[in-house]
Formats: C-alpha cells, sequence, structure tokens
C-alpha cells in the first residue's frame, strides 16, 4: 500500500523523520536498534491523515512485527516513546554504535568514504556519521529491481518497499534479499573496525555490480573493473559509475575511462 484511503502517501516527510530520529534517541522507542520503521501509533496508517509525529514512534522491525501480530500491545509503544530505551537506559545502539568512518568492501579497504555505491549520479549505498554524539552511524541503502526502486534504507530506516524483502538483521550482520534468491547485499558491523560488506549483487541501469570477500567486479558490456586488495583514503566514492565510465574510489571524469583511482595507498 503506497497511499491509504485518506491519499496519505506511506513515505513519511523527512522532518517528521528527523523528529521521530530524535524523540527516540535514535534507535528503536522499545530496544534501542538502531534499523527501524516508522509506526502509526493512534490511528493506524490505513486511518491517518496526515503523518503526525505526536501519534507516530521509530520502532525495529522486530518490535513493530510484535505490535503488528497482537503479542505488544499499542499502549506498550506509547510507554516507550514516553521513555526511550536509548535515552533512558544509556545503553549502545548495538551493532552501529561506532564512530568510524572506515569501509571494507570485499578485500578492498576505505578510509572516511561515505558513499560506498554510486550509479550514474545515484547513491545506492552510503554511511554517514552519527546525527549527534555517541549516536549510531547512518547506513542508506537504495536497491532497485529493474528500473523499478523496491528497497529503500534512508538513516537506519525502512521508507519504502520492504514487503518482497528479507531483511534480516542476526548479531552484527545484516543480510538483504529478494525472495529466495541469494542475498544481494550483505553489511557486517563491526564496532572497533567499522562496516564490512561481504557481498554485492545487483544490476542498475545497466551496470552489474559483484562483490565477494575476494573481488570487486563492476562493469557494463562494454567496460569492466574488477579489483583485489587496495585501500583507499578520503575518496569522492568508492565504486562508482558515469556513463560508460567506471571507477574504484575515486572522482568521475569523462566516458570511456575506467580504473583505480584518487589516494591510493596501496593495492593490486
Amino acid at each position: 500500500m503506497t497511499k491509504n484511503k485518506h491519499k496519505l502517501p506511506r513515505s513519511v516527510p523527512a522532518e517528521v523523520r528527523r523528529t521521530l530520529r530524535k524523540e527516540a534517541g535514535f534507535g528503536c522507542v522499545k530496544c534501542g536498534r538502531a534499523f527501524g520503521e516508522y509506526e502509526h501509533i493512534d490511528p493506524e496508517f490505513a486511518d491517518a491523515k496526515v503523518h503526525d509525529p505526536a501519534k507516530m514512534a521509530f520502532l525495529c522491525k522486530a518490535c513493530h512485527g510484535e505490535v503488528t501480530a497482537g503479542r505488544a500491545t499499542k499502549q506498550s509503544v506509547w510507554d516507550a516513546k514516553r521513555a526511550p530505551f536509548c535515552k533512558a537506559s544509556k545503553m549502545s545502539w548495538g551493532p552501529l554504535a561506532f564512530g568510524s568512518l572506515y569501509s571494507r568492501i570485499g578485500n578492498l579497504e576505505f578510509v572516511d568514504c561515505r558513499v560506498l555505491l554510486r550509479v550514474c549520479g545515484e547513491d545506492l549505498l552510503k554511511i554517514e556519521p552519527p546525527e549527534e554524539d555517541g549516536g549510531p552511524i547512518r547506513v542508506s541503502v537504495t536497491i532497485y529491481d529493474g528500473a523499478n526502486l523496491s528497497l529503500k534504507i534512508e538513516d537506519n530506516a525502512f521508507v519504502i518497499g520492504g514487503e518482497n524483502w528479507d531483511v534480516e538483521i542476526v548479531g552484527q550482520v545484516l543480510t538483504i534479499k529478494k525472495a529466495l534468491r541469494e542475498p544481494s547485499l550483505i553489511y557486517r558491523f563491526n564496532p572497533s573496525g567499522g562496516i564490512v560488506i561481504d557481498r554485492i549483487a545487483m544490476r542498475y541501469k545497466g551496470i552489474k555490480v559483484n562483490v565477494d570477500r575476494e573481488q570487486v567486479s563492476i562493469g557494463t558490456a562494454s567496460c569492466k573493473i574488477s579489483a583485489s586488495h587496495s585501500t583507499f583514503v578520503n575518496c569522492s566514492s568508492c565504486i562508482s559509475t558515469y556513463g560508460t565510465s567506471i571507477f574504484i574510489g575515486g572522482i568521475e571524469f569523462a566516458d570511456g575511462v575506467s580504473g583505480l583511482v584518487g589516494c591510493v595507498i596501496e593495492g593490486s
């Protein structure tokens, strides 16, 4: 359902999302997990006429599922909204509670690179610093099914799609996959070492991206680049494409160019 009977879109305005995240201490109001959804408490989304932050809360998928299934009450959400977990307990947000903007994609290492994957000018994977000191690193993910936008995570919150996707968080591992297919994305969160991406398998605008623990490969029908065992510092993007150009660790230039660019401090 993209709109309800009052024609209210499911997508929540940015200012409302920010209000709810800040109110919650940037984690699920009930348990503190960093990844979550924006829940209409009362009225529910089907009957809501506006996205009113006073009647909404930030809930992780697990806690949201408990409420939807009737195993937890709406009153428990109201109670948690008044005393959010992250503000009341002073405990961590779990696997996202770290401060490093270090990333590893396959066996390529990136330091202080916020955009992990950019395709034709669109940032599909990125990480950003906490919104406030002590908060969790923010992760954003955009996944397409062909030309159709299928799943979008923005600042750790699911804002579009999800019905046909299996999104699982177990310990420090986030796995995203479509139905019964092989995973499209596997993130690991290392509190002492940033974000590690063990798997990317996606295709968008003719660009195929494949990442495993041994190699990064990105290409089109006419141009392809593969890389392993390299370290990059202060890059505009980790992996990017522009027209028929493909780059790992650098800035987009003219069409028909590919290679390892940017500040490579070691590599092969």
